[in-house]
């Protein structure tokens, strides 16, 4: 299987992978959207498990739906405006991983809300604390907790972006 991707992208060397990838971003962009009730949901089932790996198996949490709308959002923006070629999907990886940040909240209830909203998020800031991270205040912690949840949010969509853009590959390969 290795060997016959491989094989794909030598023989798809000439197509952009910015193209391919922002062709995949868009179709994810138009699946998230926002209810009457501001909160995030999806139209179809077609990115299940990508939503389901960026929940780090907790489903569903409204507030990881939203780092995925504003993670997703920034990808198909940053990708639009792009304007250098790219065929390496490894390296256009790493780029996205360098210039797509997402910024914690900014504001202290906010902050409250996201920690109080799921254990996990608790256990995130302790984590950081027990390290001996030194914080001058609640406010800070709090913010280095949530930027660490949003930047594991962004690797795990990285990462399936990546391999749905193999599978984008492999699939154009095989029906040329």
């Amino acid at each position: 299987m290795k060997e016959l991707l491989e094989g794909c992208k030598m023989e798809v060397k000439e197509m952009n992978v910015k193209m391919v990838l922002h062709g995949i971003v868009k179709r994810i962009d138009n699946d998230l959207y926002k209810d009457e009730n501001n909160r995030v949901m999806h139209k179809t089932e077609e990115f299940r498990d990508m939503y389901f790996n960026a929940h780090n198996g907790f489903l569903p949490d409204d507030i990881i739906y939203e780092h995925i709308y504003h993670i997703i959002s920034e990808i198909e923006m940053y990708l639009r405006y792009k304007e250098d070629e790219c065929d390496d999907i490894d390296d256009l990886i790493d780029e996205l991983t360098e210039e797509i940040n997402i910024e914690p909240d900014q504001y202290t209830g906010a902050l409250l809300d996201w920690v109080s909203s799921n254990l996990n998020r608790y256990a995130i800031a302790e984590d950081l604390y027990q390290k001996g991270y030194k914080f001058s205040s609640l406010f800070e912690l709090l913010q280095e907790a949530q930027s660490t949840e949003i930047e594991e949010v962004k690797m795990s969509i990285l990462n399936d972006l990546r391999e749905m853009f193999e599978e984008e590959v492999l699939f154009l390969f095989l029906c040329k």
